[in-house]
């Protein structure tokens, strides 16, 4: 089972990610137009239409939602505890928050979802993206400066103009009305918008593997170690943990558990280089999404076979 869920699940991701590697150590490809479109672009227009053509009921949706977020208090919250228990400096612990508390729900979650829970795994994971995006983008900026900083309507300006609330926010608004099978006659329209959502696995992949190739590694050891092992190993047990108090049944429980063993996500380590203090601070996150996504093949396959021995 173990190798069969590696080589359906995982191992597409891998060839796929590693093209992408292959690439910019061929062609240095341009990461921060890559990045932006998939944020600007594939992102919003996956959102859009697996929010609207989504049969996932009212409770079942504010589960999803309430999931994510309790996930990313708790691992703030652990996180910090940790690394002031620790004795690390405070940048330390805003490095360790972000790399803990934002995981790779997109270019990562996504494939992996599609591909182990045909069907609902990819409607369920557009919810978890949505709450991420929303946090990440918020929070996460917020988070991510050290201090108080001049200006922060503009932060806020930058948080409410990004294109994947407008997407979602237009979904909720066509499903709601019940107008999503009239959109979807419409070709002209739809198909386009459908072609961009069915090409964010692969963009996104190959973008993971530039993003990858244009990482510089760090020691694995120490705050590094212990945000690598929060991410992959703590996150999908207190998935299951939440998943289990809250009664959540499966599939959503068992794709929940799945998605929260994630790697770091990128967003994390663009919003420290962005607003946090320094090179260091940087580096930290950019090295904990090198070193978790890499790892992230052999946990992830773990983690799924956990759920199928399991009964999930």
């Amino acid at each position: 089972m173990f190798l069969r869920i590696f080589t359906s699940v995982c191992l597409p991701i891998i060839l796929l990610a590693g093209t992408g590697w292959a690439l910019d150590r061929f062609l240095r490809l341009d990461l921060r137009t890559l990045v932006k479109l998939n944020i600007q672009l594939f992102v919003p227009a996956f959102l859009f239409v697996r929010i609207a053509t989504s049969n996932l009921d009212l409770l079942s949706g504010l589960q999803v939602v309430g999931f994510t977020l309790a996930m990313l208090f708790l691992l703030g919250v652990l996180s910090f505890w940790l690394a002031r228990a620790s004795g690390w400096s405070k940048a330390v612990r805003k490095a360790l928050q972000m790399s803990t508390m934002f995981y790779n729900c997109g270019n990562f979650g996504i494939p992996v979802m599609t591909l182990a829970f045909p069907g609902t795994g990819p409607v369920i994971q557009a919810f978890v993206l949505m709450t991420m995006n929303l946090t990440t983008f918020s929070a996460g900026v917020m988070l991510a400066h050290a201090e108080p900083v001049p200006g922060a309507p503009s932060r806020w300006w930058t948080v409410l103009r990004q294109p994947s609330l407008f997407a979602i926010a237009l979904a909720l608004l066509i499903k709601g009305l019940g107008a999503t099978a009239a959109l979807q006659s419409v070709d002209a329209i739809w198909k386009p918008v459908q072609f961009l959502a069915d090409g964010l696995v692969p963009v996104a992949l190959l973008t993971l593997g530039v993003q990858l190739s244009q990482t510089p590694p760090l020691q694995f050891r120490g705050p590094l170690l212990a945000a690598v092992a929060m991410r992959l190993i703590g996150g999908p047990l207190l998935a299951w943990a939440l998943v289990s108090l809250a009664h959540i049944a499966s599939p959503i429980g068992a794709i929940l558990i799945a998605g929260a063993a994630a790697p770091t996500a990128i967003n994390a380590a663009m919003l420290v280089h962005e607003y946090g203090d320094g090179d260091d601070e940087a580096g930290f996150v950019a090295a904990a999404v090198f070193a978790s996504t890499l790892f992230s093949a052999l946990t992830v396959t773990v983690v799924l076979t956990l759920l199928r021995w399991g009964g999930f």
